[in-house]
């Protein structure tokens, strides 16, 4: 049996030591990429992933990290629109010097 595949806590190295032994998580890992203790991948309900690491945080802490992360997703889909309409500004102004060249040349 693969305790890998059967339980959370563990992980298969056969893809990183090609061997076919399964070690256990750190203890504050629910999944993880390896035994050391930045090595999750996701945490229990009362931990909270923070670079790699399991960390517990009081749910006050927990709701405004998730505010933030929504934040910074709201705030890169408005950079993104932004983006866009200055490009098509600039499109438009490159447009109309390309034909403003274009008059000189012929007038």
């Amino acid at each position: 049996m693969d305790l890998a595949k059967s339980h959370p806590d563990f992980y298969s190295e056969e893809d990183c030591y090609s061997s076919e032994q399964t070690v256990a998580c750190h203890s504050t890992c629910k999944t993880c990429e390896g035994t050391e203790i930045d090595q999750c991948t996701t945490c229990s309900e009362e931990l909270m992933l923070v670079d790699g690491r399991c960390v517990k945080i009081d749910e006050e802490e927990k709701n405004k990290e998730k505010q933030l992360e929504k934040n910074k997703e709201v705030n890169k889909d408005e950079n993104k629109e932004e983006n866009k309409e200055e490009n098509k500004k600039e499109k438009k102004e490159d447009d109309e010097d390309i034909i403003e060249n274009f008059w000189d040349i012929f007038t």
